[in-house]
């Protein structure tokens, strides 16, 4: 009877163990990051501009609906972005796990795109080799949201490094002191490995990383019959 018992509490001891090591999906971040994806489409498919998708005229409907999903759904991915990082922000090696396994993710898809679209303007005349240098360090076409993400992946990796045990407060100082200087500095047209992007988007992200830390820490729920409500507050 005793052995039972205690093999049952081994089991959910186990259990535990592995839900924590391997967090579940959560209902409300597939389901915003779903919504922007299918935001990102219709962006496109009405176009960034006359010339583009629909071209469709300026000032007419579907072009003011692209210029709010213009507004609205890079913050919602960034968001999604810093959230995902918070279900398992540190593993141990620290820095090598950063380096081996976050980074590469981001890193490696921007430099294959990068390089094909090298080859592709080389080869279509349109660039010359010798011009090509400044594709990785001024990133093309929406390959930046890469490359702002890897700053904001290495600030939030080192930040939960270096305080283990405050995460929480990393995350709310992080999201008031960033928004404070994206309200209040200017980063001028500076692109340069898209820095400025990760400076405007870093509120965001680091939103997403308190929401969190706080729901791990127990502070908050964000799963179950709140997800629908959050959803809605950001959208």
């Amino acid at each position: 009877m005793n052995h039972s018992y205690s093999t049952s509490s081994n089991d959910r001891s186990r259990a535990a163990t592995a839900a924590r090591e391997h967090p579940r999906r959560i209902d409300y971040v597939d389901t915003v990051r779903g919504l922007t994806c299918l935001l990102v489409c219709l962006f496109h498919a009405i176009g960034d501009s006359p010339q583009h998708g629909l071209r469709v005229p300026v000032g007419s409907e579907a072009w003011t609906l692209a210029r709010l999903i213009d507004v609205v759904n890079m913050p919602l991915f960034t968001f999604v972005a810093g959230r995902v990082f918070s279900l398992d922000p540190t593993r141990p090696g620290g820095l090598r796990w950063m380096v081996g396994r976050r980074l590469p993710r981001l890193l490696i898809p921007f430099a294959t795109v990068t390089v094909l679209w090298i080859v592709a303007v080389v080869a279509l005349g349109t660039v010359a080799w010798r011009d090509t240098g400044g594709f990785f360090l001024h990133a093309r076409g929406h390959l930046w949201f890469l490359q702002a993400l890897a700053w904001l992946t290495c600030a939030a990796t080192f930040g939960f490094l270096l305080f283990p045990r405050a995460t929480v407060e990393f995350a709310g100082v992080s999201t008031v002191v960033s928004l404070a200087a994206a309200v209040s500095l200017s980063t001028g047209e500076t692109s340069l490995l898209s820095w400025n992007a990760a400076f405007d988007l870093a509120p965001f992200y680091f939103l997403g990383l308190f929401a969190g830390a706080a729901q791990r820490a127990g502070h908050v729920g964000f799963e179950g019959s709140r997800s629908p409500l959050l959803t809605a507050v950001l959208v």
